[in-house]
């Protein structure tokens, strides 16, 4: 996205309904409603965890679905909280992308401060379908905190294998 500009006058509804997306999406995530995550996306979306690919509504879900178990067995337990941070939306008609950073925080006592539990960069592409943005494309890729579940799906390069 380095040819990222501010977002057009005419594009700012857009703009505000993508990143209304984004939070709800990332709200419902740390709500653990997680059996309906794909309705966010497009029927045929694709989502790229650090190269995990998951590709349609059915994967998408059963990702969703085992993510709290993940959490779990990864001793995350108390009050999570994930962050978006610096989200760029460019806006081309019925299509758009984001680059934003995410932040994953875990508060297991109130009088504690709260620990980091990962970060990275996210890179989506969405569409407008029937009046709503949906996202088509999400990638994810973590700087800190990866959980062992998504290890190992990347080339030396960067790449998702196969």
């Amino acid at each position: 996205m380095s040819n990222w500009k501010p977002c057009a006058p005419e594009h700012l509804l857009d703009r505000i309904q993508i990143e209304d997306l984004l939070i709800m999406y990332y709200t419902t995530l740390v709500d653990f409603d997680r059996e309906t995550m794909a309705h966010h996306f497009t029927p045929d979306a694709v989502l790229d965890i650090n190269g995990k690919i998951m590709r349609g509504h059915a994967e998408i879900d059963a990702l969703y679905a085992d993510s709290e178990a993940l959490l779990a067995a990864n001793e995350l337990t108390g009050t999570y909280h994930m962050l978006m941070n610096n989200p760029r939306i460019q806006v081309n008609g019925d299509t758009a992308t984001a680059h934003l950073l995410y932040t994953g925080l875990m508060c297991d006592d109130k009088r504690a401060p709260p620990r980091l539990i990962e970060m990275g960069r996210e890179y989506d592409e969405f569409v407008k379908v029937d009046g709503q943005w949906l996202i088509s494309k999400r990638v994810l890729r973590p700087d800190a905190g990866m959980q062992d579940h998504y290890d190992g799906f990347l080339d030396a390069d960067g790449n998702a294998k196969g």
